[in-house]
């Protein structure tokens, strides 16, 4: 009989600040897949929960 496996994969997102500052956040497989590098908008958490990611614009 063969050994079972059981994976599953973490995402994390990072977030940088207007004054450099970097913020990381574990998230689902969807809120990781709704973001792409470079947009612009407004981030909600509360202390190392993310909540949410309000897109304003696509950085250029």
């Amino acid at each position: 009989m063969l050994p079972s496996y059981n994976y599953s994969t973490l995402y994390y997102i990072t977030f940088q600040l207007e004054d450099g500052e970097q913020l990381e956040f574990s998230v689902t497989a969807v809120e990781y897949e709704e973001l792409q590098e470079g947009q612009l908008g407004k981030i909600s958490y509360q202390g190392n929960r993310f909540l949410g990611f309000e897109i304003i614009a696509e950085k250029e």
